[in-house]
């Protein structure tokens, strides 16, 4: 089905065809049919009783990635990556197909479903909740990926990210100079999570290097539906996705109207 923008721009109509039950959009396409609104609502509405599949354009040749989240917040079931490419989108997809006993499959929120409203992805429309997240220290970080052992201490940061509908909310912790041991931010945070079922939390651990670009040392992608509040250990894992033996953050979780 090829989807036609009405001429002011706004709204989008999907022509019935028989036979025909799903269609495919590259990521550009994907982008502009995505917009939070009309947009996303006339979407959602077509992926409820038609399969929507979105994949990367053809000229990501070094097989980067384009941000998976505004597919699945307008309902699309498959979106393609360039699996061999790991960095934030997929660790995104990894993290969001953790629920449901990462089984590979997550139900849609039942918001796409609801006739009164209709599903639009719009923060404007949506009361949000209160993320506090109080980050204390990490714990047996590891150098970066390819280092030996016997190379410098690292001076790690931590990068936090909120993906949320049509934005991302990031903070940043200060840097702790030569301490992969037990480094000590005690740093405060608050993000406003708009889609309980939908945004996704990422914790990025780096190596701040003067002289060149940092180095990555592990990741965490947390489903906010899947989170649990209190004092918790995140387990941090590798580039590829394994966990890193031992190494962890340790951190405050309070999420409140």
């Amino acid at each position: 089905t090829k989807p036609v923008i009405l001429d002011d721009g706004s709204a989008v109509t999907y022509p019935v065809r028989d036979g025909v039950t799903s269609s495919s959009f590259k990521e550009t396409k994907m982008m502009e049919l995505a917009q939070p609104g009309v947009r996303v609502r006339d979407l959602s509405v077509y992926a409820r009783e038609n399969l929507v599949r979105v994949y990367p354009k053809g000229t990501r040749i070094a097989s980067s990635n384009y941000n998976p989240v505004f597919a699945w917040n307008a309902g699309c079931q498959i979106v393609a990556l360039n699996y061999q490419t790991k960095t934030m989108p997929v660790w995104l997809n990894d993290g969001k197909f953790r629920d449901n006993g990462a089984s590979g499959y997550v139900l849609k929120p039942e918001q796409m479903y609801q006739d009164d409203p209709l599903w639009d992805a719009s923060s404007e429309t949506l009361k949000p909740l209160k993320l506090n997240i109080t980050l204390f220290s990490g714990h047996y970080l590891p150098k970066p990926e390819g280092q030996k052992d016997n190379t410098e201490v690292i001076d790690p940061y931590v990068i936090t990210q909120l993906h949320s509908l049509s934005n991302v909310q990031t903070d940043k912790t200060q840097v702790v100079p030569n301490n992969g041991f037990n480094p000590v931010w005690n740093h405060d945070m608050t993000f406003e999570v708009h889609a309980k079922e939908l945004d996704l939390l990422s914790f990025v651990v780096m190596d701040k290097d003067r002289s060149s670009k940092d180095d990555f040392i592990g990741h965490q992608v947390i489903p906010i539906s899947l989170m649990r509040t209190g004092l918790r250990v995140i387990p941090l894992l590798g580039s590829n996705g394994d966990p890193i033996p031992h190494a962890y953050l340790f951190a405050s979780i309070k999420l409140s109207n």
